[in-house]
């Protein structure tokens, strides 16, 4: 499924779930940030700065993939 952005020239973004959670974003030499996308990027900055902080981020490869091995197998049985 794409998504297009209000004022967007035909660039969408892929949140498809097919082998785990994409992000795609198409290739564009035209492509600028924006003042709103670099505001955006500064504030999510922020925020991973504070998961950090509070102990919420979890840099223990084994585990990460025992996770997403899990929530994988979680979203395979809730498909029709």
């Amino acid at each position: 499924m794409t998504y297009a952005v209000p004022g967007d020239t035909g660039h969408g973004w892929d949140f498809s779930l097919g082998c785990g959670p994409t992000l795609a974003v198409e290739n564009s030499n035209d492509f600028s940030f924006t003042k709103a996308d670099l505001e955006l990027l500064e504030q999510l900055d922020l925020l991973d700065q504070k998961f950090e902080r509070e102990g919420l981020v979890d840099h223990d490869q084994a585990l990460n993939s025992y996770v997403t091995q899990v929530g994988l197998s979680m979203l395979r049985l809730a498909r029709p």
